[in-house]
């Protein structure tokens, strides 16, 4: 009978040490790592374990391989690595959207709120710019759904934090497209155009509180379209 305690395999061991190296500064970016051999000699274990961890840190986006060649050089892990590990993770879990929409419901009004206090010119015309498109986009009968996951994403760059912004991204991912089935069911463009409208004209004004708030609204609604249309939110995503 299985005790349910895992127990960590060879490989994961030698992933782990290298990580703690790696982002400890200890094996410095751009640094080509030592043949298999080598580390499997130095480490004390099997070439075959040495590969296995390799394999994980590259498919943690830590290290990488030279174009055309086979050696290997530490890499600074980017944003776009941590949202394929977390979007699979909640993938697996079967994380259901209900839990997505609670999620949202903390981070987005928290990105409305700090992007009117720290947004600049730039922020603001790129959301100006999105504005438009979905304007255009509505009178022409497309979908909205990229423009809207383009929006929430420039808020989030617009709050000129990193963190926020890599939280939000993995949740986004998989939150927006899902609701261009709500879309499909009912007629929210003209709704969904108007909560944005009213988030830039906040962030515009650095009003903090009505940022925050219409954000809010802006999530809930979300919630409200996916009652109306019949779709489960207890189901899991996928």
């Amino acid at each position: 009978m299985s005790s349910g305690v895992h127990t960590e395999r060879s490989y994961e061991l030698v992933a782990r040490q290298l990580e703690q190296q790696i982002l400890a500064k200890q094996i410095e970016p751009g640094d080509a790592l030592p043949t298999e051999s080598a580390m499997a000699v130095s480490l004390g274990v099997n070439r075959s374990t040495v590969r296995e961890a390799l394999r994980t840190l590259e498919q943690n986006g830590l290290i990488a391989r030279e174009a055309g060649r086979k050696k290997l050089r530490v890499r600074i892990p980017q944003p776009a690595d941590v949202t394929r590990r977390v979007t699979s993770v909640m993938l697996s879990q079967q994380v259901t959207f209900r839990e997505l929409y609670e999620a949202m419901r903390a981070v987005e009004p928290a990105c409305a709120a700090a992007a009117a206090e720290r947004a600049n010119a730039d922020h603001i015309a790129q959301l100006e710019d999105n504005l438009a498109a979905t304007e255009a986009a509505i009178a022409q009968g497309e979908s909205l759904v990229a423009l809207d996951i383009a929006f929430h994403q420039l808020v989030a760059i617009a709050a000129q934090s990193r963190a926020l912004e890599m939280m939000r991204e993995p949740l986004g991912q998989l939150f927006y497209p899902a609701f261009e089935e709500v879309m499909l069911r009912l007629n929210v463009s003209d709704r969904l155009l108007a909560a944005h409208r009213n988030i830039v004209a906040a962030i515009q004004a650095r009003h903090i509180k009505e940022a925050r708030d219409w954000m809010q609204r802006h999530i809930d609604d979300f919630r409200r379209g996916y009652e109306l249309a019949h779709i489960e939110m207890d189901r899991p995503i996928c």
